[in-house]
């Protein structure tokens, strides 16, 4: 009987709470932190988990093949298990716990220089948006003449934003692909002009043509919404010069990915989706990598909530989080608003992001969010303070 771990979960008794008709549950209990292990249904094996002392399994659902069990615990309390199960001889269980608990402190510890800037991986950092597009959802037309869009950057590098994020096709759902000759030539009067000791320069692109000219005319990483996926040769391009990578998850295309998507366990899935661009980078050689679960990418409205209220989860694939959340639909929808009224929703879910540790968020309020930032900093780390 094989057994592996299914997914790392998260569950705060505060706030996560399942409901009872939509599983087959027998017993629940609510950890602070826990592992979810899918196993069989052989009783000997039920027994075998059982007789370790110090966590007590808890079968969350039942179903013809197989039972989803969560373990209650800590970090600490899973190293001991890892210990416990290896010298039970359950070695690959141990190693997949191990593996985990690994990824999940090495994702802190990451230290990548990206243009001028030393990127930490506890820390958290603004990327702000510059959209060079006439149809983005929230601020398209306003920047899209290099004039206006380099004034931008000058306000944006001066209320504290840490990347300067460039666009210039939009992704907003149903959105119509542009030709990469069509990039460059809204990207590169703006690219050419700005400062780039001032600031470290980010692309938004997922075109191997673009990425290549831009990082050859100063940019300092891409920030593709594929992972990869669409056009895995961005990879040799990023590695070459030795730039930073967003690999972000989205399910379809920017013209499909809304079309009723759908999910059996999002945050899962995700999860396989960026192990697989993870893989593709590496493969490559890239070395400075953030992952993003993609909101509003091929989410549902209650995926985009799930993703938030578990985003610390995607640590333990081994790398910082990136996510950006301004002013999208999903804030919107809840609070029966349009983007432009939507800043104060943006505010606390980009403040819960902090909190849960993403490393970057993407904003198209700097001023705002450095503020934000900075209180959220303080909570974190009151001892930081005088007085």
């Amino acid at each position: 009987m094989n057994v592996h771990i299914s997914s790392v979960r998260n569950i705060d008794v505060l706030r996560k709470l399942i409901d009872v008709k939509k599983v087959n549950g027998k017993n629940f209990f609510f950890p602070t932190f826990g592992l979810s292990i899918k196993i069989g249904t052989d009783s000997k094996l039920i027994e075998r988990f059982e007789s370790l002392k110090f966590f007590f399994p808890v079968i969350t659902e039942e179903m013809e093949s197989d039972l989803r069990i969560i373990i209650l615990g800590d970090l600490n309390s899973f190293y001991i298990l890892a210990q416990e199960l290896r010298s039970k001889e359950e070695f690959i269980l141990a190693e997949e716990i191990n593996n985990l608990l690994k990824n999940y402190k090495e994702s802190y510890k990451h230290s990548y220089q990206i243009g001028k800037k030393i990127f930490s991986g506890d820390e958290c950092y603004l990327m702000g948006v510059l959209n060079l597009t006439s149809d983005s959802f929230f601020d398209g037309g306003k920047y899209n003449r290099p004039e206006t869009a380099l004034r931008r950057i000058h306000e944006m590098i001066a209320v504290g934003v840490d990347i300067i994020d460039i666009g210039a096709e939009s992704t907003r759902p149903g959105s119509e692909p542009v030709s990469a000759q069509d990039e460059l030539s809204r990207i590169l009067p703006v690219l050419k002009e700005i400062q780039k000791d001032e600031v470290t320069v980010s692309i938004d692109t997922y075109k191997s043509q673009v990425a290549e000219v831009c990082l050859n005319n100063g940019a300092h990483m891409i920030n593709d919404i594929s992972g990869l996926k669409f056009n895995p040769e961005l990879g040799e391009i990023v590695a070459r010069f030795n730039a930073g990578i967003i690999l972000m998850h989205i399910k379809g295309t920017p013209k499909t990915m809304q079309v009723n998507p759908h999910y059996v366990n999002v945050i899962e899935e995700i999860n396989f989706e960026l192990k697989s661009s993870l893989e593709l980078a590496k493969n490559k050689g890239i070395s400075k990598i953030f992952i993003d679960p993609g909101i509003g990418f091929g989410k549902r409205l209650k995926d985009n909530y799930e993703i938030l209220n578990r985003l610390d989860e995607f640590r333990f694939l081994g790398y910082p989080v990136a996510i950006g959340l301004s002013r999208k639909s999903f804030i919107g929808k809840v609070l029966n608003q349009t983007p432009p009224e939507s800043l104060i929703g943006t505010t606390a879910a980009n403040a819960s992001a902090q909190l849960s540790g993403a490393n970057i968020i993407r904003v198209h309020d700097v001023k705002e969010m450095n503020e934000v930032k900075k209180i959220i900093n303080f909570i974190k780390s009151p001892d930081s303070l005088n007085g």
